[in-house]
């Protein structure tokens, strides 16, 4: 093998339009339905996470944003005192808390 059929080799191997054909295919390979689901989902999931904090059930005057205060209450005294919050005893007669 010569010196310039082995830079040829190595230039072909540099060469990025392979794995756009490989990807391309991939890409082609998916359903047309599939493809606009989770297209969808994206941009559902874009809309969410860009809008002001709170426009959805996180809001400051919801009962979600204050549901779990006192289960992060017990973690950070737990975890202060020095042992792992594994079960939560204060939760009907106990349940796992991890």
């Amino acid at each position: 093998m010569t010196a310039f059929a082995i830079i040829g080799h190595i230039d072909d191997s540099l060469n990025p339009k392979p794995f756009r054909n490989r990807l391309t295919a991939a890409w082609r390979a998916i359903p047309p339905a599939a493809r606009l689901v989770s297209g969808l989902i994206l941009a559902a999931l874009a809309i969410v996470f860009l809008l002001p904090s709170g426009t959805f059930l996180s809001a400051a005057d919801t009962d979600l944003a204050s549901q779990f205060a006192s289960s992060w209450a017990f973690a950070a005294e737990t975890l202060r005192s020095g042992h792992l919050p594994l079960w939560n005893p204060f939760i009907y007669a106990g349940q796992p808390f991890l």
